[in-house]
């Protein structure tokens, strides 16, 4: 079964700061939604950008590539990007690949 199917990623703006709501599997098949939608914010001149994976229930490695690069794109344009949110097996393959620190400033999920 494609997990794709119930993927969501919606964008709010508030104030400097935009928010990414991502509802679903972030993997090889969505990763590029994500990153286009990141991509797109990066260019508005916003000061940050917070992405959250409340509703998340699945990373792969292009998903963890996918938060990385946006990450690296957000800082090279003077901006933040920071992950929140994330579910137990999420924060778990953050922590385990060393991430965690980059992307979620500090928060942890217990």
């Amino acid at each position: 079964m494609d997990g794709s199917e119930e993927f969501a990623c919606t964008v709010s703006v508030q104030g400097d700061r935009a928010f990414v709501a991502i509802r679903g599997e972030l993997d090889a098949a969505t990763g590029p939604s994500v990153s286009e939608t990141v991509h797109a914010l990066t260019g508005d001149g916003l000061a940050g950008v917070v992405i959250d994976l409340d509703d998340v229930t699945f990373v792969d490695s292009r998903g963890l590539s996918v938060l990385l690069e946006s990450h690296r794109e957000a800082t090279d344009r003077k901006m933040t990007l920071m992950v929140r949110n994330p579910q137990p097996a999420v924060q778990r393959l953050l922590r385990i690949t060393g991430v965690d620190a980059v992307l979620l400033d500090g928060q942890t999920a217990d």
